[in-house]
């Protein structure tokens, strides 16, 4: 699957759950998918509902049919962080 078409997926469900950035990471962004992969997606979140994000999550694994990790920003932790965002791919910024 390619970035262009993950970006049609997703844009209209980080809309709705107020999503203000997201990035692909991992085999995905690297262009390394097999089949059986996951797809990896930072996100910053506006505010809102607490179960927001996992609604998300869930709703993009059915969007794909596949498991989709979902991770905060704010949650990457220090020891991947570097690694994580030299991977990103920006597929989603909201408008100011």
């Amino acid at each position: 699957m390619d970035i262009q078409t993950i970006k049609q997926k997703t844009t209209p469900l980080f809309q709705r759950y107020n999503v203000r950035k997201a990035a692909l990471f991992g085999s995905v962004a690297r262009g390394e998918t097999q089949t059986g992969s996951d797809i990896d997606i930072l996100v910053e979140m506006g505010k809102g509902r607490a179960f927001d994000f996992f609604s998300l999550q869930e709703e993009l694994a059915e969007r794909f049919g596949r498991r989709v990790d979902l991770v905060e920003y704010v949650a990457l932790r220090p020891e991947l962080k570097d690694s994580i965002l030299a991977d990103a791919v920006t597929v989603y910024e909201s408008k100011p």
